[in-house]
């Protein structure tokens, strides 16, 4: 069987478990095991098949048995672990992506189990802790052919457990004794905790989440955080897999600690927050960095530095430079990132996106490895300097634990005079964090797991979208992780104020898909609220769905008619639902109470222009420019309104100055048509033709504006029989 016949197989086995329809599953798997020539998976499926024909016959003929539908759960689970095992065996042959390379590799070292593995690891961390013991020294003082030998071991754990499924009784044991010791260290249980997350991501198994709950009873809160965050993206993925009953009691179990229910809600938001890390990455590199290398002549020139190196405390104290950032608007830019970063975003994908080239960072295991100052690679890179610049990327609150390698790594391939300019700027950021309240020792426990969250997060984001071979892994992040659809938490997240951070975060980054989905939820549970309609109807707006927009503002001003925004929220809707009558009224109101706005007297005018009234649609126009002498925003309206009443002298007034104003298409066809009314034909076929020229327009453009202009031409006089003519004379002349 090719691949793409394998993965149409594996959906339509899935579809016919998602729809109840065993009989059919059980044809198409026997099919597959036996194209896989998995004769001992054939003997399974028949004996699973036999079990559940038993079932159907006892069910038949009326037998009650109140385990039955925990019987079927359990063969439908074991169907879906089945269907994992013959697509595995069926790819593992010739697939070429990294997980079916690793498996091939570990296939040839059958010995090397999981457990046999560990033994050896165990062995190795005793002999490290005797010299340790020995000598009282840390353990980045150990003799680096050894450390080296450890780190690759672990490499060689992590790589076993990411491709071993399913897991046997045996390796579910030997993970759990880590998973619940003291006696192993934080940083290798970390790596489990990611292994057994990649492994569930490529094929489900229950073992793998059963691990994963256990690992987040550890007393250690970092392993608890990041093992809870795994939970969550296998229970995301896989939700037809959580019927398990042994799942769902040690979930319910779980349940009970303490920390449970905050942690759930704390994940939903940083979750969300993930959503943001593209759009951020985007304002960094299109907006951010542009405008500051445009800025760097200026930077250099102020500061009278040819060097090419800037000394940020210099920046400071120099008014001039000062003067340039706010002029630029890159001021506002990075205040913006700044508030973002304190509120958790993800502001540093961008940067260090072009630092995971690296070839650390082609091992896989290496994306998940805790920053430790006891490395071999921290010694390698920073020799002398480990205590100094070690300690200071070690404890950054703001960097992810493959950023602070990405940053060790870029430090050791730069001179040593750039590296200790770089080093200060990252020292005054610690310390701005520190100040701020972000340093670990300052964070109250809820915070702490927060943070943990967080980073884990952002080290498992920058895995799947920057690995050299991310196009072979299933990217959990493609789509929006959005906890609220598991229904074993959504009863944690289904209060109002949890639901109300998350819409005001989809709302002021403009997802408002997302934001209305969270403020309808919202608005079945609290009474109504103004301020829910007013951004509900602001929601459907921004959609395109005026009429819905139009529904909830009407609300909104029934709870609160005072609200100027609302009632230009439904001027607005009015005017683009082609009702000017009422839009005029809701707008007149808004200027008895703000009678200088000019928006509001722009808005006026076009009502009035599009009910016909052009007398007091002109007075409205005259008004903006009385209002803003330098505004322009009247001069279209103005000369069209002008030309409609038949003042040709003041609408061709108007019209020369739009000629000096970055002329449009439509304003040559505009000047045409008055140049028509003036019986001046050639006069108007020559801007026809400027207006073909414009904004890559073209004759049939022009042709079809001519004949929808047919009744705004016989109101300022025009015979519309010249039309014709006019059109062929641009076509004889354009030829």
């Amino acid at each position: 069987m090719t691949k793409n016949e394998i993965i149409t197989k594996k959906k339509k086995v899935r579809n016919y478990l998602s729809q109840n329809r065993l009989k059919e599953a059980f044809d198409e798997l026997k099919y597959m095991s036996e194209s896989a020539m998995a004769w001992e998976i054939t003997d399974e499926i028949s004996r699973l098949e036999e079990s559940y024909r038993l079932m159907l016959n006892y069910t038949i003929q009326g037998v009650d048995d109140p385990s039955r539908m925990e019987l079927y759960d359990g063969i439908v689970n074991s169907l879906s672990l089945l269907l994992n095992r013959i697509v595995r065996q069926l790819l593992s042959n010739e697939e070429p992506t990294l997980y079916y390379n690793t498996l091939r590799f570990e296939r040839l070292r059958p010995n090397d189990s999981i457990s046999n593995l560990i033994k050896s690891y165990c062995e190795i961390v005793e002999k490290t802790s005797i010299f340790n013991l020995i000598t009282s020294s840390d353990q980045s003082e150990l003799p680096l052919d050894t450390l080296k030998e450890k780190e690759r071991l672990e490499q060689r754990i992590f790589n076993r457990l990411w491709i071993t499924f399913p897991l046997s009784s045996e390796d579910e044991e030997t993970l759990k004794s880590i998973m619940l010791s003291n006696e192993y260290s934080q940083s290798f249980q970390e790596l489990l905790i990611s292994a057994l997350l990649l492994g569930a991501i490529e094929y489900y198994d229950s073992r793998r989440l059963k691990l994963l709950l256990f690992a987040y009873q550890n007393e250690n809160q970092v392993v608890s955080v990041k093992a809870f965050v795994a939970i969550l993206i296998i229970m995301y993925l896989y939700p037809h897999e959580l019927n398990d009953s042994k799942i769902l009691n040690q979930i319910n179990s779980i349940k009970e600690i303490s920390m449970w229910e905050n942690d759930v809600k704390t994940a939903y938001l940083e979750f969300v927050r993930t959503r943001d890390t593209e759009r951020i990455s985007r304002k960094m590199q299109d907006e951010l960095i542009p405008e500051m290398l445009k800025l760097r002549p200026d930077i250099y020139k102020k500061l009278n530095d040819t060097s090419g190196i800037i000394d940020m405390s210099s920046i400071e104290e120099n008014p001039e430079w000062e003067d340039v950032l706010n002029n630029s608007g890159i001021t506002e830019k990075i205040k913006e990132l700044n508030e973002l970063q304190e509120e958790g975003s993800d502001v540093f994908m961008s940067t260090f996106s072009h630092l995971k080239s690296f070839p650390f960072f082609s091992e896989i295991a290496n994306w998940f490895l805790p920053f430790s100052l006891g490395h071999s690679l921290v010694a390698d890179t920073l020799g002398s300097e480990v205590s100094v610049i070690g300690n200071i990327i070690e404890n950054a609150p703001f960097l992810c634990n493959s950023d602070k390698y990405s940053f060790l790594l870029s430090l050791g391939s730069i001179p040593v005079s750039q590296r200790q300019l770089m080093l200060s700027q990252f020292e005054q950021q610690r310390q701005v964090m520190n100040d701020a309240g972000l340093s670990m020792s300052a964070l109250t426990l809820p915070n702490q797991r927060k943070n943990i969250m967080n980073k884990y997060l952002q080290d498992l984001y920058r895995f799947f979208k920057l690995f050299r071979r991310k196009g072979e892994f299933s990217d959990p992040f493609s789509l929006p992780i959005n906890l609220i659809n598991i229904p074993l938490l959504s009863e944690s997240l289904n209060d109002v104020d949890t639901l109300a951070l998350v819409a005001e975060f989809y709302f002021r980054r403009k997802y408002y898909n997302d934001a209305l989905d969270v403020y309808n939820s919202i608005s079945e549970k609290m009474p109504p609220s103004a301020s829910l309609f007013q951004k509900i109807g602001y929601c459907y707006q921004q959609l395109g769905d005026i009429k819905n927009a139009l529904k909830f503002y009407e609300q909104a001003e029934l709870l609160n008619s005072d609200s100027i925004w609302t009632l230009r929220r439904i001027g607005g809707c009015f005017r683009a639902l082609n009702q000017p009558s009422q839009a005029l009224s809701y707008y007149e109101r808004v200027e008895a109470a703000n009678p200088n706005d000019l928006n509001v007297a722009i808005n006026i005018g076009h009502c009035f222009l599009e009910l016909g009234n052009y007398t007091e649609a002109i007075k409205y126009y005259y008004k903006v420019e009385f209002l803003d002498e330098k505004s322009t925003r009247a001069w279209r309206p103005l000369a069209w309104c002008l030309m409609l009443s038949r003042d040709f002298e003041q609408s061709k007034t108007y019209y020369d100055k739009i000629l000096n104003d970055n002329p449009t298409n439509e304003d040559f066809l505009n000047i045409g048509h008055l140049n028509l009314a003036q019986g001046r034909i050639l006069d108007a076929i020559d801007y026809y033709k400027m207006a073909i020229k414009t904004n890559s327009s073209d004759i049939n453009w022009l042709i079809k504006s001519l004949y929808s202009d047919e009744k705004y031409l016989i109101e300022i006089g025009i015979d519309v029989s010249i039309i014709p003519f006019v059109v062929d004379s641009l076509l004889y002349s354009i030829d």
